[in-house]
């Protein structure tokens, strides 16, 4: 698939890469979503909008938990906690919290 490279425009190449990223996550391509996933996150770092990255990191954090890679999906969800905490988003912030205490059951019962 392609996306603008020459047009300047890094808002909508990284909103496009985070689109194709989240299509690949639904569809069950994990593998192919990463890098989508992380290519948005460096576009949306380099932009200085580091504040779009927080759906990033959730949908990466659900990501490696639906894989079993426990502290990938605990670093993705601290990451985004923090730009929750920027935002004071308290319900996104349940959310992941909700997450993580699910993924620290796991991690203690399956080994």
């Amino acid at each position: 698939m392609k996306y603008p490279e020459n047009t300047g425009d890094l808002i909508q190449k990284a909103g496009i890469l985070s689109n194709i990223a989240i299509n690949y996550h639904r569809a069950g391509g994990t593998d192919q979503a990463l890098p989508f996933y992380e290519e948005a996150i460096k576009l949306n770092d380099k932009m200085g909008n580091k504040l779009n990255n927080r759906i990033l990191f959730t949908n990466l954090g659900l990501l490696f938990k639906s894989e079993n890679n426990y502290d990938k999906a605990i670093e993705n969800l601290k990451n985004a906690i923090k730009i929750d905490e920027i935002m004071m988003d308290i319900e996104h912030i349940a959310f992941i919290k909700e997450e993580l205490a699910d993924i620290y059951i796991m991690k203690k019962y399956i080994k």
